[in-house]
This record gives structure tokens, C-alpha cells and sequence, in this order.
């Protein structure tokens, strides 16, 4: 009787089709001795088993006991590493986008089904940013016994980022029919006949009509127009910015000085919203949220972005199409003393130039000085011209010093490496997907590398987001589309 239980137990774990088997190598290496342990007892006819193979069975349980208390665990916290994360202060893993997923997986391979019911009816909103293997999970886990209703939008899956972009990558899963609501309940009519005509949809608008859609000037200052909005009285209910990342975010709080009070910049630290200012966020931090009142900076978006976050309006949405220029450093001042800085900082700007200039007279001077002496230039001296320059007279440093300066301003003009090839210099990791998703990534976390892609947009004048995806295994990083 207990050799057929043995064989039993050991016949469903065998079953367990587990990929991560590579993870938890001494968990099946004590499954293979229980089966070499239960070939002996049945091929020893006595009655009572010897104290050896009792010991062997007795020791084995007990590290198998303590051993399933935390193999789910163990499982999670070694893949975790494997993709290039770690433990915070507090000895935990930060949560991903997939550790929910993840986690269930690793209890699901490990431990079987459930011992409770099977649920008959599982209802899922935002399916769009469902993973196909997510469904199949939840479908076995339920010993696919479940009823799947699946609610959302493929027009507001953000591209490149988890979840799908047709109906049809889960149709190998589950068989489903496809019912498309036609009637537009949240947004004002005005939003809702924009959205119409900007997306190709034909979508019935239920609300009455709001406050409308405002398409901003591109001829005019963009931040005076927005400063104009900003200077009215909020309405009743939340107010939101969106901007594609969070470099525009940075650019608009620096150009509206004096109005920054009135604006809670979420892209940089995630809150609570402010129902008496502006919130600033991202269309990833915006999904599924509404707002009485939105202004919208789409000059970069695409149009399932754009769709995203036209429709977080409920009555009022303001819409500057231009690309929110990334060059300046420093914000605008918007009063009568405009003028009078722009000609200082010109001012500035020409003597620089003259004094470059002058540096290079001086050092031309003393190339032509060195080429009249007799005595010709030999070893290391010969191979640096700066060491060279400097053994004519007292001035190596004013000359090495002079030198310097040209180089940097000319890398700071026209860096010589690539942007892919910057970030390699700075020894992160870096995914070139642009031939195939059209997106350069740099993996790591935002508080890691966040002043090395600042000083990359600097140099560069490039733009990008934080976010995760498929291209990068879901390990968290930065991305832009630049071809520099």
C-alpha cells in the first residue's frame, strides 16, 4: 500500500511540465532519489522495512517538508536575479509589471492546482494589457474550467509595451466571440466626434455637450498659450497635463516661471492627485484615469497614445500639437526683461568665440616656432603634439589648458559617438531594436541611470520614456527613438 502511494505521488510530479526546472536543480535530484529509494523497496521481498531505508525515507520527508515551506519563494527570488534584479534595503524585490504573473507561476509549478474550487466565471477589465501567457495561466490554474469575460480597448495599448495589439493572439487560447460597444458614455460630445474624426471610429456620443476641444496655434509661443490656460480658474473636479515622458515634463516646469505652484509634477514622484492644481503625468501614469479638464502635448505621440489621452477628458480638452522643444537648458522668462537677456547672453557668446579664436592663433604660433628649430622632435614628444608644444618654452600648462578647450567645445558641438555607442561608454546595457520596433533602449533603473540619459538628452537634444516592454524581457530601462 505505501509503495503505491509513493509510486502514485511520484507518477503527479513527474507530470508537473515545469520550464524553470533549471532554477530549482535540488528539488528534482531528491524527486530521482525517492524514485531509486522505491525501485530498491520493491525489489526487496520482506515484510518490514530495514531501519536504512526507513531512515532514508524519514530524512527525505522531513527535507522535502521544510523544503516545499519556501520553494515557491526560492524559485521567484532566483529568477529575479537571473533578469538583473536585486533586493532593495528591505531585503525585498521591487515589484515588476510581471511579478503578479510571475509569482503564480512559480506556486502553480511548484505546488499543482489549488486544493480550493475552480472559479466558473472570471471577468477581466483593460484586457488590452493582458499577456497571452497570462490568460493561460489563469485558465490552468482553473483547470480550465472558466468562463472568461474580457473588457477593454486595443485602440489604448500603448505600442511596444505589455500587453496586445489584436483580439487574435489570445484566440489560440481560449475560443471567444468579439462584441463591439458602439456608445461613447464618459467623454463630452465635442471629444467624443474629435476622437471620430482623428481615428477613423464611429463612435455614438451619449453625453451632452462640454466645454469643448481647443486645437492651440502652433504659430504661437506654446507656453504663453499654456500659461494662459493655467491663469483661469480651475473647475470643479481634477485637471491634468499629459506629456509623452517625463524630459517633457522637465522642459514645461521650466519654461513657466512663476506659475509652477500651480502644477504637481507626478513624472517625477508618483502621489496622490491634487484636485486644486494641474497633474502633470505620463500617458502610462495616465491610463484609466479621468479628468473634468486636460491639455494635452502630442507632438511626439502615436495615435493610440494620442486616443489615450484625448479621451481621459470628461468636458474640456486642450490640444498643442507641436513637439515640445528639448534644446533649451535654461527656462524663459516671459516678462520685458526678455529682450535685454537674450542680447546679454549674445554678448556672452561672441567674446567666447573671440577668445577661441585667440587660442587658436597662439597655438598655430607655436607649431610654426617648433617647426624652425633644427633639432627634430623624437620620441613620446613627437607623438603628442601638446607634450611637444610644451617643451618650447614655459607655457605647457596656458597651452595644454587652451587645447582642452577646443576639444571640449568641439565634442560638446558634434559628439563623435553615437548615441547607442554613449551609453555603452558609460557601461550600461543597451538594446538596439530600431530596425524592428523603431526604439533604442538602455536597461536599468530610473534612480540608476537617470543623469546619464539626462546628459545624453542634453548632448544630443534626443527625447525618450521610462517603461518596460517585450523587447527587453520586461527588465525596466529607458528608450527613444532617435536615429543618431
Amino acid at each position: 500500500m505505501l509503495l503505491e502511494a509513493c509510486r502514485f505521488l511520484l507518477i503527479r510530479l513527474d507530470e508537473l511540465d515545469d520550464p524553470y526546472i533549471e532554477y530549482s536543480p535540488s528539488w528534482y535530484d531528491s524527486i530521482n532519489e525517492l524514485h531509486e529509494a522505491i525501485d530498491l523497496m520493491g525489489r526487496i521481498n520482506v515484510p518490514v522495512l530495514t531501519p536504512e531505508i526507513s531512515n532514508t525515507f524519514r530524512e527525505r520527508r522531513s527535507y522535502l517538508q521544510e523544503e516545499s515551506k519556501r520553494i515557491a519563494d526560492d524559485l521567484y527570488s532566483r529568477i529575479m536575479e537571473r533578469i538583473g534584479q536585486s533586493k532593495n534595503r528591505w531585503g525585498r524585490y521591487d515589484a515588476l509589471m510581471c511579478s503578479p504573473y510571475l509569482y503564480l507561476q512559480c506556486i502553480y509549478l511548484t505546488e499543482g492546482l489549488p486544493n480550493s474550487l475552480a472559479e466558473n466565471l472570471i471577468a477581466i477589465d483593460e484586457a488590452q494589457n493582458l499577456e497571452p501567457e497570462e490568460l493561460r495561466l489563469l485558465k490552468a490554474v482553473n483547470k480550465d474550467q472558466a468562463v472568461f469575460n474580457l473588457y477593454g480597448d486595443i485602440k489604448q495599448h500603448v505600442e511596444y509595451s505589455k500587453g496586445i495589439d489584436d483580439w487574435n493572439e489570445l484566440s489560440s487560447i481560449i475560443p471567444f466571440h468579439v462584441y463591439e460597444m458602439e456608445e461613447n458614455y464618459r467623454n463630452a460630445r465635442q471629444i467624443t466626434e474629435h476622437c471620430n474624426k482623428q481615428f477613423d471610429m464611429n463612435m455614438f456620443a451619449i453625453n451632452l455637450d462640454g466645454s469643448g476641444v481647443h486645437m492651440m496655434p502652433s504659430e504661437k509661443n506654446q507656453y504663453d498659450l499654456l500659461m494662459d490656460i493655467m491663469k483661469k480658474p480651475l473647475k470643479t473636479g481634477m485637471s491634468c497635463i499629459i506629456v509623452k515622458s517625463q524630459t517633457e515634463a522637465e522642459q514645461i516646469i521650466k519654461n513657466i516661471k512663476g506659475l509652477e505652484n500651480k502644477v504637481q509634477d507626478l513624472t517625477k514622484a508618483p502621489s496622490s492627485l491634487y484636485p486644486n492644481r494641474w497633474n502633470m503625468m505620463t500617458i502610462q501614469q495616465a491610463k484609466g484615469l479621468e479628468f473634468e479638464t486636460v491639455i494635452v502635448f502630442d507632438g511626439r505621440m502615436t495615435d493610440n497614445e494620442k486616443y489615450i489621452a484625448y479621451t481621459r477628458a470628461l468636458d474640456e480638452l486642450y490640444i498643442f500639437e507641436s513637439a515640445i522643444p528639448l534644446k533649451s537648458k535654461k527656462a524663459m522668462i516671459f516678462n520685458d526683461s526678455t529682450s535685454e537677456i537674450i542680447k546679454q547672453k549674445e554678448s556672452q557668446k561672441t567674446e567666447k568665440t573671440k577668445e577661441r579664436k585667440q587660442r587658436k592663433k597662439r597655438t598655430a604660433a607655436k607649431a610654426a616656432t617648433i617647426g624652425k628649430t633644427d633639432s627634430p622632435i623624437t620620441g613620446s614628444a613627437a607623438s603628442d603634439p601638446v607634450s611637444a608644444f610644451g617643451s618650447s618654452d614655459g607655457n605647457d600648462s596656458t597651452n595644454k589648458s587652451a587645447n582642452n578647450d577646443d576639444i571640449k567645445s568641439k565634442t560638446s558641438a558634434a559628439p563623435s559617438l553615437s548615441v547607442k555607442e554613449f551609453f555603452e561608454s558609460k557601461n550600461l546595457e543597451v538594446i538596439d531594436a530600431r530596425k524592428t520596433t523603431g526604439f533604442l533602449w538602455v536597461l536599468g533603473k530610473q534612480e540608476d541611470i537617470d543623469s546619464i540619459v539626462k546628459e545624453a538628452v542634453s548632448l544630443y537634444k534626443i527625447s525618450g520614456s521610462y517603461s518596460s516592454g517585450k523587447t527587453t524581457k520586461f527588465k525596466p530601462g529607458w528608450f527613444t527613438k532617435t536615429k543618431k
